[in-house]
């Protein structure tokens, strides 16, 4: 009884004056002509109920189109996946509203997130345990094993284990290859003789030829496609080439500080330009290229460290062979085998284990093989040993005079009354 009839309300029949129509602009329906529709035509938005069995309570629904950037043009409704969380559970719908696949997370579910339709992945954050549970249509690929990592030559070969999942499918197959330097849409150098038939559940070995992989650090991406046309992926990393992980790495704690020193790697068949240094709070893989700051920001991990001249000046393996080659002006003469280069993290956090590993870089910017992941925890120097006066077998010096342990115990405690961050390398050496 509210439906003064002074616009253009068709009365087709939609309109049930239920009372839910507050008319208060008096364009009842007006859907279609705010959209600058004809107003022969009747456009607008049509309420169905879809699902009636969602997941309860649902706390976010993610809709993702089964379409590509270049069908996004054509006309008609779009088709895909309504992926909606609620508890613990993730339900998988059609558009028509049937239901697909239910899953059910570790812990309350609190957030959904899909990647590109080409990515194909759907991430669910699971609340209070700082995991993400990833969902995909295709098979789930794993890398078990990689040996070696790190080859010399054409000569050489990768041996890689991997193996596919369905979930909770035990049976099928996926088509697998294999790319080098990859993208997420297989835009890679194929690698030859890397493809084949995988069994799902079974691990694949594959033996790939040095000559067939690129020199210098790169990735290898697996892809597998199953008989639907889904497709899995994962990938890995090797190297090819001269380059050696750093010798003698080493880590000293101090106050708020690490010190990380290594061997000077010289080869014959490759100059190296600079180091990267990589650390963390957390231990990582050889892969994982960790991203964490100190304290002000001053070093982000990776650090590039460069060669310093004064290793150079001390190197000793330049024998002057080549008459007026002694330039020391290039990459090449900055530094001897075994010279030690050293840099110190500071501003981390005392008490807290500090994980490092360090990677030559070569002039080409080819990245060698990192070292072994080594530990470390900052604490305040001193200890009890230098309270008590007991030298502990050696000795310091102030700038140029003797520094006498009992003598300094004031000067110690006020250093820590006042918080002293950090001491100049060259006014104090610790023993």
């Amino acid at each position: 009884g509210d439906d003064d009839d002074s616009g253009d309300d068709d009365d087709s029949g939609d309109d049930d004056d239920s009372g839910d129509d507050d008319d208060s602009a008096g364009d009842d329906d007006d859907s279609a002509t705010a959209r600058g529709a004809d107003e022969d035509e009747e456009e607008g938005w049509t309420l169905l109920q879809v699902i009636d069995n969602a997941p309860s309570p649902s706390v976010e629904v993610l809709f993702r189109a089964e379409v590509s950037e270049e069908d996004e043009e054509e006309d008609g409704p779009a088709s895909g996946y309504l992926y909606v969380l609620g508890s613990n559970l993730m339900r998988v719908y059609t558009t028509s509203g049937a239901l697909g696949e239910t899953f059910s997370l570790s812990s309350q579910g609190s957030g959904l997130a899909a990647a590109s339709f080409d990515d194909g992945y759907v991430y669910a954050s699971v609340a209070g345990t700082g995991q993400v549970a990833v969902l995909t249509a295709g098979p789930w690929v794993e890398v078990a094993e990689v040996e070696p990592t790190n080859i010399a030559s054409d000569l050489d070969s990768v041996t890689v284990t991997f193996e596919a999942n369905f979930g909770t499918d035990s049976t099928g197959t996926c088509d697998y290859r294999m790319v080098v330097n990859g993208g997420i849409t297989d835009d890679g150098t194929a690698v030859a003789a890397a493809s084949g038939t995988a069994s799902i559940g079974e691990q694949e070995v594959v033996v790939l030829s040095g000559a067939d992989l690129a020199i210098g650090s790169n990735r290898v991406s697996i892809f597998c496609e199953d008989e639907e046309g889904d497709v899995g992926r994962t990938s890995f990393s090797y190297y090819k080439g001269a380059l050696a992980p750093p010798q003698s790495f080493a880590l000293s704690p101090g106050d708020l500080q690490v010190t990380a020193s290594w061997s000077h790697l010289v080869h014959e068949d490759v100059t190296v330009d600079y180091y990267l240094l990589y650390f963390d709070d957390e231990t990582f893989d050889s892969v994982t290229s960790p991203e964490t700051c100190n304290e002000d920001f001053s070093i982000c991990s990776p650090y590039s460290v460069v060669i310093p001249s004064a290793v150079a000046e001390r190197g000793g393996d330049d024998d002057d062979s080549a008459a007026g080659d002694d330039d020391d002006s290039g990459a090449d003469s900055r530094a001897g085998a075994g010279a030690t280069i050293s840099v110190v993290v500071d501003g981390l956090t005392n008490a807290v284990p500090w994980f490092f590993s360090v990677a030559a870089v070569d002039v080409d910017g080819n990245i060698g093989p990192r070292t072994e992941v080594l530990s470390s925890t900052p604490s305040v120097t001193g200890g009890a040993a230098a309270l008590s006066g007991d030298e502990g077998g050696c000795s310091c010096r102030l700038g140029d005079q003797p520094f006498s342990p009992l003598a300094g115990l004031s000067a110690v405690v006020l250093g820590l009354l006042f918080a002293a961050r950090r001491r100049s390398h060259e006014e104090f050496k610790s023993c």
